[in-house]
């Protein structure tokens, strides 16, 4: 049995009078929790989705969106080999989430509708990457897609920042 003599629970209970009854407010509720955002205001409902699209458009590999973006500048001509593979300078390719393959033209549309054809030159934001941070950029298709490429070529691969803009032909 829990024993509390008289004083100890006067002050407690003073302490809870004061608190609630301060001039900062008229004792609601809302004057001690903040109600004035619902859970779909907060952050974390502004999150993107987890990715549920494709990670592969005909011969290119797409990336998912993420939060975190590489420093580095990938810069070089876009090459689409004779087995299927896309790459920029030898490095097999990820490109930004958007980016589409167009089979009428065997042309890549930039999510920016720009359009780039075997032996142009591309640059934008992005990085060189080992094969062992896959896990990072692409799903178990694209991994796969990635892996197949990547044979018989650098073992960096090339992945665009996952922003739309990220990409353009140079």
């Amino acid at each position: 049995m829990l024993m509390v003599s008289g004083r100890r629970l006067f002050v407690a209970f003073a302490f809870l009078i004061v608190g609630c009854s301060s001039s900062a407010g008229d004792g609601n509720a809302s004057d001690i929790l903040d109600t004035s955002t619902s859970t779909a205001e907060s952050p974390i409902a502004d999150e993107p989705p987890p990715f549920d699209g494709p990670s592969v458009d005909g011969p290119l590999i797409l990336s998912f969106p993420r939060f975190d973006s590489e420093e580095a500048q990938i810069l070089g001509v876009v090459e689409v080999e004779d087995d299927g593979c896309v790459t920029i300078d030898g490095s097999v390719a990820v490109w930004p989430p958007g980016t589409s393959w167009d089979e009428a033209n065997e042309s890549i549309v930039l999510p920016d509708g720009s359009i780039v054809a075997n032996g142009d030159s591309v640059e934008g934001g992005g990085g060189y990457q080992p094969p062992s941070n896959l896990e990072f950029f692409v799903n178990d298709e694209g991994a796969e897609a990635v892996m197949g490429c990547i044979a018989d070529r650098s073992n960096e691969i090339a992945v665009f920042n996952s922003e739309a803009d990220s990409v353009t032909r140079s």
